[in-house]
């Protein structure tokens, strides 16, 4: 068995830290020495951790330039010693890598890479930094996707043979509740944290259009306000008489009861890795509406599952929701076939085996490294 060490960012609400949370929580269960290092004050996610077998520790980075974050990294690297370092993230994997830059002491780490597409300037810049460093290094990167790694290692010169796709998972025997309810209005949901690379405004344009050829429909939106934009959102759906459809809801404990009320889900991003929130609505029978970027191709077979549309195109997601809606039967259809996929290949033990598996390789790589010394 293995010492393993998570590190992340930050334990917001998000798919990439509950997903953390889950594959923390099995490491353990598999009986691996389970660590979590946390270097951002919020702690929101650590709800789905299981603290009695998990061991949690904070570097917690009080403001930009915080460099005291550092020496609390590296002391709790020294004291756990752990086989293997996971890095959740790109600010996670340079601030490993900054505090041990000048330590006689290395650990095999492991990147695993939770977005493809950068919108922001600031992301931009920052990960062309971050890239530069991971381009220099000998560590092992994981994406979440299959085109993922053809993606960063054409973009900054990384060689394929760095990299390894495992595909996110859920726990599907929690979401494996039916989803077997008739609504009286036709329910949408939307399930992601209000920001940039989500492009939610897409989203109310579609229902804008929608609107225009089916009238009984509402939408659930969930997710919290993260760029200060939920008041724009409110004031155009006030502006084109839709404010009484949607349903704002900042955070819910058990998702599981909003997707049971749910007929089709929707994401309008211009930037996704392998949406966590769509396999756990495939997983409830609630069809997907997403946008054609990252690893949605992988989720998605189109007009079984649910539907892929390119990003920035309301009126395409209007077309879908309008088929889905007047087609009561082809809706159920989708709603049986949604879990299958995820059955098969998306689960978290299958996920978690592979994570193991990887792990195992490169800590026996390791040790035949110190036999040859």
């Amino acid at each position: 068995m293995n010492k393993i060490m998570i590190i992340v960012d930050t334990m917001t609400i998000g798919g990439t830290e509950k997903l953390t949370a889950f594959l923390a929580n099995r490491f353990a269960e598999k009986n691996h020495e389970t660590s979590l290092l946390i270097l951002k004050n919020d702690f929101s996610s650590l709800e789905w951790v299981k603290k009695e077998k998990i061991t949690i520790h904070t570097a917690i980075r009080r403001f930009t330039f915080d460099p005291s974050y550092l020496l609390k990294i590296a002391r709790t690297m020294k004291e756990i010693n752990p086989d293997i370092v996971l890095c959740q993230g790109l600010f996670s994997y340079f601030s490993t890598k900054t505090a041990f830059c000048t330590s006689s002491k290395k650990y095999p780490i492991v990147l695993a890479l939770h977005f493809t597409k950068e919108i922001r300037i600031k992301d931009k810049f920052f990960n062309t930094i971050y890239f530069t460093l991971l381009k220099s290094s000998p560590d092992n990167i994981i994406t979440i996707y299959r085109n993922q790694m053809n993606y960063f290692s054409k973009k900054y010169g990384i060689p394929l043979s760095r990299f390894h796709c495992i595909h996110n998972g859920i726990d599907v025997k929690y979401f494996q509740n039916k989803n077997d309810t008739e609504n009286n209005d036709f329910t949408i949901i939307h399930i992601g944290n209000i920001r940039e690379e989500k492009d939610q405004m897409t989203l109310l344009k579609a229902l804008k259009i929608f609107n225009n050829s089916f009238e009984k429909w509402r939408l659930i939106f969930c997710g919290r306000d993260l760029i200060n934009k939920k008041n724009a959102f409110i004031k155009y759906l006030k502006n084109v008489d839709l404010i009484s459809k949607v349903i704002f809801i900042d955070f819910v404990k058990d998702i599981r009861v909003l997707l049971k009320k749910s007929d089709v889900f929707i994401l309008s991003s211009l930037s996704e890795a392998l949406p966590v929130s769509a396999l756990e609505a495939m997983a409830m029978s609630v069809p997907c509406i997403l946008t054609n970027v990252g690893g949605c191709s992988d989720i998605i077979t189109e007009g079984v599952n649910g539907f892929l549309v390119p990003a920035k195109n309301p009126e395409l997601i209007a077309e879908r929701l309008l088929f889905l809606a007047k087609n009561p039967h082809a809706l159920k259809i989708m709603k049986q076939n949604a879990p299958l996929i995820v059955q098969q290949k998306f689960s978290l033990d299958y996920m978690v085996d592979k994570y193991i598996n990887f792990f195992e390789k490169i800590t026996k790589h390791k040790d035949k490294q110190h036999e040859y010394r």
